[in-house]
């Protein structure tokens, strides 16, 4: 199967269980991108800790 094509199975694989787990699937999300060298970082990472989404 050709890399493109595969990379359409795994997205729509991740959607589906997203969907499944009643998430919004991932393909309607957006993000952002924060370097670690800023100096909000450590305040950044406690925030995604207390959430579950960090380490």
């Amino acid at each position: 199967m050709e890399q493109r094509a595969q990379l359409g199975v795994i997205g729509a694989t991740i959607d589906s269980r997203r969907i499944n787990a009643g998430k919004a699937p991932a393909s309607n999300n957006s993000y952002i991108v924060i370097n670690t060298d800023e100096p909000y970082t450590p305040q950044i990472v406690e925030i995604l800790k207390r959430y579950g989404h960090w380490g």
